[in-house]
């Protein structure tokens, strides 16, 4: 392959996608830019310091919207087309359906000037319906796909989306999502936790869709009948996180708020003997496997399926309170068998789903794309 000329379209600089940029940056048969907006003040669209050398920034739209009881935000770059004129890339990766007037923009320059796309997307969560306003906008993000060089897609739930939306089967290419994880495998914990200690840990956005008031809710049943249990909940969010703290900070003193965190939270996991994702999500389920603590999740974003099985965590369909507690309530009682699990978790990110085979796969389907 000759060296390509990448621009990559993304809504915001992500602080868990830097390290996967840095890689293409590196990267002797690339050369790339990535395009980003500015964010939204106050959200989790927002921009990461970053170390990258290759950015752009563009002026950017903000349009709100709400979704599921809560605003949010899509951003139109109103001169992206213009911009990828002057950068005249050969391939351009774009993210999909969460930017799709971006997305159309940039078809729209791929189809003038005869240049290829990668489709990036998670595909569509499953057991979940399509809201009236993606329900109107399905044909023209089909187009998209159907006209896209190739799709990067984060699991085999998004491949298994593609093949019946009528994508051909080689030009998908399933590069399960996850964080790069060369640095956690290779730490080691110095940290010697009680061994009475039972810590449950919650790491992400304060959202309604993480569901987090579902896992406080089974805690506060459970510490009513089991000594020396902990509940860490790691992340923040905006006012939905406010009255979540309002709520439940007073109720409980082994429930802990830490806030946001982003350095130094392999300590955290250290100190966990399990994590639980009771919501959508998907990136901290490989954190977690890769720091060696088992998971407990439902229907995340489709890579829970490719990460996890039943030597390395579980997948409690449709949970609730009840099931929750109740499989918690038995791995307080067995924790030989988690410390069993949460070693598998280890491997099978070293082995089967490393930051390595996640940018093979990435090189892969950007080969196929200039080259078809």
């Amino acid at each position: 392959m000759k060296k390509v000329k990448l621009a990559i379209v993304y809504q915001v600089i992500f602080h868990y996608r830097i390290p996967f940029y840095n890689e293409i940056e590196k990267d002797e048969d690339i050369q790339s830019v990535l395009l980003h907006g500015n964010g939204v003040k106050g959200t989790k669209l927002k921009n990461a310091n970053h170390y990258l050398r290759h950015t752009c920034k563009l002026f950017s739209l903000r349009f709100p919207y709400i979704q599921n009881g809560g605003k949010k935000y899509f951003s139109f770059f109103p001169f992206l087309f213009f911009r990828l004129i002057l950068i005249n890339p050969d391939v351009i990766l774009i993210e999909g359906v969460t930017s799709v007037i971006n997305s159309l923009s940039t078809y729209l320059y791929a189809k003038l000037f005869g240049k290829k796309i990668i489709f990036w997307s998670l595909g569509r969560l499953e057991n979940k319906s399509l809201s009236y306003p993606r329900r109107k906008i399905d044909r023209l993000i089909l187009m998209l796909e159907r006209n896209a060089s190739s799709i990067f897609t984060y699991s085999s739930v998004g491949e298994k989306y593609f093949l019946n939306r009528g994508i051909s089967k080689n030009k998908i290419f399933k590069g399960v999502n996850v964080l790069d994880t060369r640095e956690m495998l290779n730490k080691v914990s110095d940290i010697k936790k009680p061994k009475r200690d039972f810590r449950i840990l919650f790491v992400g956005s304060i959202i309604p869709e993480k569901n987090v008031e579902l896992l406080i809710e089974a805690f506060l049943e459970l510490e009513q009948n089991y000594s020396n249990m902990y509940l860490d909940i790691i992340g923040s969010g905006g006012e939905y996180y406010l009255n979540m703290l309002e709520k439940y900070n007073k109720l409980s003193d082994r429930v802990i708020f830490y806030g946001r965190i982003t350095d130094g939270l392999e300590k955290y996991y250290f100190n966990s003997d399990i994590f639980v994702l009771p919501g959508l999500g998907g990136l901290a389920i490989c954190e977690s496997m890769a720091y060696g603590v088992p998971v407990i999740c439902s229907s995340a974003d489709g890579t829970e399926k490719d990460l996890i099985d039943e030597d390395c965590g579980f997948i409690i369909e449709n949970l609730n309170k009840e099931l929750l507690y109740n499989k918690l309530a038995e791995l307080y009682n067995d924790r030989d068998y988690l410390a069993k699990c949460g070693e598998n978790a280890k491997e099978k990110i070293r082995n089967q789903f490393s930051f390595e085979n996640y940018y093979g796969t990435f090189k892969r389907s950007l080969k196929f794309a200039y080259e078809n």
